[in-house]
């Protein structure tokens, strides 16, 4: 062999070798950055594990597992749709952040209203552009489904500054009834005036709600005026809290909220928890009484109102309900 091909055989595998050490780096950086967790999913988390806050350390707490519950505004049946914006709107928006070492739940609360970036989708379901708008249209600019559920799983992760959010449950208001009905009743404690609902939902009446009334109670928002979703929401809260303790009331067994419920409402609910998955959640102590909603401001936008967020008094939050000193 002739020495020139010798020589630029070796120049050739060192070459190699440099591209292979080099990637292999590449791979190790980017996995450092990335902050792959044990499922291989980029996880902010990892990244965000130990925080300085004011001067003072807190690490997350990886007991909580955070759900991401929607309530959807949509007369029809949950399924998937050719054209974006017509799968209807996130109406309700919750995470319950779980903590699985004490079975305990705390809500945060966001409004429908809270001017954000929203994914635009194809109808490939492939991301093309984005807008600011209501955080609620994110779940309208999707396919329905799955894939809007996921896009508002996207979203809300950011706007929480990257908190992990380990599922979702979906579900069509409409289906409020039939679980309300098949419950025999959910029974709430009014913390405040509601008359503008009904008369009769006066400061600290406790009222039992059949399905319709409780249909109406998380539904009916006055847009007359401004904030009126704020109101709403508050309802909602006490609704939706005294639902899920009137199903660990009623409801025992491992599969019982599942067996019970799920073959009522399956048409109306979308999910990727498992059924033992969605029966933990049905037996968590929820406590509502500290229940938290994003900070910010109620201003009328030309058309609709617009919330926008407390930056600083949102970082605060985060790291009250998802860190801990140790």
């Amino acid at each position: 062999m002739k020495k020139e091909t010798k020589k630029e055989l070796r120049s050739l595998a060192i070459f190699l070798v440099a591209v292979a050490v080099a990637g292999a780096g590449l791979y190790y950086v980017t996995k450092l950055l990335s902050g792959t967790n044990q499922n291989g999913d980029s996880s902010s988390q990892a990244r965000n594990s130990k925080i300085v806050y004011n001067g003072e350390t807190y690490y997350y707490n990886y007991n909580l597992k955070n759900i991401l519950f929607l309530g959807i505004d949509k007369g029809d049946e949950a399924e998937y749709h050719s054209v974006t914006g017509e799968a209807g709107q996130a109406d309700c928006v919750m995470v319950f952040s779980v903590d699985t070492s004490t079975n305990e739940a705390r809500v945060l609360q966001i409004s429908r209203d809270t001017m954000t970036e929203i994914d635009l989708y194809a109808t490939n379901g492939r991301k093309y552009s984005s807008i600011t708008g209501q955080l609620t249209l994110q779940y309208g600019y999707g396919l329905g489904a799955e894939q809007s559920c996921l896009a508002m799983k996207t979203t809300v992760g950011e706007l929480l500054e990257g908190v992990t959010l380990n599922g979702y449950l979906s579900l069509d208001i409409d289906a409020i009834p039939i679980i309300n009905d098949t419950l025999g009743g959910v029974t709430i404690t009014l913390t405040e005036d509601f008359t503008d609902v009904d008369e009769s939902y006066v400061e600290g009446a406790t009222i039992t709600l059949d399905g319709e009334a409780a249909e109406h109670f998380v539904r009916y928002r006055d847009m007359s005026k401004s904030g009126g979703n704020n109101e709403r929401m508050r309802r909602q809260v006490i609704y939706i809290t005294a639902l899920l303790s009137t199903i660990k009331e009623k409801t025992g067994g491992v599969q019982a909220f599942y067996d019970l419920v799920y073959p009522l409402i399956s048409s109306y609910m979308v999910t990727d928890l498992t059924a033992d998955e969605i029966n933990e959640l049905a037996s968590t102590n929820f406590l509502s009484e500290e229940t938290e909603y994003v900070p910010g401001e109620v201003i009328q936008g030309e058309e609709h109102d617009e919330f926008y967020i407390d930056e600083d008094a949102l970082e605060a939050l985060i790291v009250d309900i998802f860190y801990e000193k140790k």
